[in-house]
Parts: structure tokens; sequence; C-alpha cells
């Protein structure tokens, strides 16, 4: 069988979480904030978040579910944004690094599940353009706790990346990038029309199954669709 084509391909949409980011970016925050929890608490809390994540992202449990389940486990006190953010800004993956000035010869956007006030400071300086980068806000109360999420955001919901796709009318054709069933989603309602699941971090053979490619740098999904 010959290989896919993707010389029509004018819009990329990328995931951040195990994707751009080498980690989740919302496990980092929770852990930061558990860091003066018990050994114990803590441990247990960071096992059970990373299984609603796995659920969510594997397409067991609904993103709304997931998300809502994550909040309630966090502990009532301000949340570190900023060391949070350091911490994922170091882990943000080397080929995306540099492979921007090729990316960026497409219409580039990243839709994230992900928290902007860890993800735009992380993002700063690295030359993605911030205008381009779509995620959930949070709800903060004046001491810094997390009170919810911005509800108004399509993102905060269940279909949210294709519904938020959708807004943006952007130029066919349309790749989506990401390691997760939230990113399967664009395609299958068809606000993409290929998805390359991303396996450089996790393997989610059920994800990875619906893909149109597998990749796992960004070096191959600038050779895929031909932008050196």
């Amino acid at each position: 069988m010959a290989a896919k084509s993707y010389s029509n391909v004018k819009t990329l949409l990328i995931d951040f979480d195990s994707v751009i980011c080498e980690v989740e970016s919302m496990d980092i925050l929770f852990a930061e904030m558990l860091e003066n929890s018990s050994e114990s608490e803590r441990r247990e809390t960071l096992q059970r978040i990373q299984e609603i994540t796995n659920q969510g992202m594997s397409g067991e449990i609904s993103f709304s579910e997931s998300l809502a389940e994550r909040l309630k486990l966090l502990p009532n006190r301000p949340a570190p944004f900023l060391r949070a953010a350091g911490r994922i800004k170091e882990r943000l993956s080397a080929s995306f690094l540099a492979n921007i000035p090729l990316l960026f010869k497409l219409d580039c956007h990243i839709i994230s599940s992900g928290f902007r006030r860890l993800i735009e400071p992380a993002l700063d300086g690295t030359g993605f353009a911030l205008e381009k980068l779509h995620c959930n806000d949070l709800e903060i109360d004046k001491a810094g706790v997390i009170v919810g999420v911005d509800r108004r955001n399509p993102l905060a919901g269940d279909n949210g990346k294709p519904k938020l796709a959708k807004t943006l009318a952007l130029q066919r054709e349309i790749v989506m990038i990401g390691d997760g069933f939230t990113d399967y989603q664009v395609a299958e309602m068809s606000q993409a029309d290929y998805f390359f699941g991303y396996a450089g971090v996790v393997r989610r053979e059920s994800v990875l199954a619906k893909a149109d490619e597998v990749v796992t740098s960004f070096d191959e999904v600038v050779d895929l669709l031909k932008l050196k």
C-alpha cells in the first residue's frame, strides 16, 4: 500500500501534555501542591490522580468527569503556578523546540485541556506564538486557591477539543497530533482530516490503533509533512 500524502496540509493542531511536554502538566502542579502533605497522602493522591488521567485519556471516562475528579483531590491551599511552570518548562520536548521554525510553516496551534497558568509561562521564550495557544482557564479565589475552571471555555467540557477547533475557522487540510482519545476526537468529529498518534512519551494502544500515523518525535512529523 502506498504511503499517504500530506502535501495539502495547511494547519497543525498539537496537544501539550505528554506530547510537547514530556510529563502531564496537571500532575506537576498537583505534586507541587502536595509537597507539604505526608508521604503516604502524597503518594496515594498522586497515584489516584494518574489513574484518573489515564482513564480519561484512554476514553474510559469522559473528560469532564476526569477533570472534576482530579480537582476534588487538590488540597485547599494556594497553587504554586510559577514554580510548577518552571518544572514543566524543563521537560519540554527537545524535538518540538528544535522544529518550531519548520512547524510554523503551517498554521500551528496548541489545543490542550491543561491550564493556561501553567502552559503559557512554560512556553514563554520558545518562539511559539502564544495567541495560538488554546487551553483551560482556572478560577482562582483571592487567596490563590483553585476553585474551579471557566465553564464558558469549550475545553472544560466533553468533546471540548473538536468544539474549540470548530470555532477557529481553520484552513483545511488539518492534522491533529496527540496521545489521547480527546485528541483523536478532533478527527473523529471532522474537525481534522488526519490524526497522528504521539507515542514519544506514553503509548496508549487503544488510541494509536485509530491513528493515520504513529510518531515518536517531531522530527518524524516534519518528515511526514515534508516541511524541510
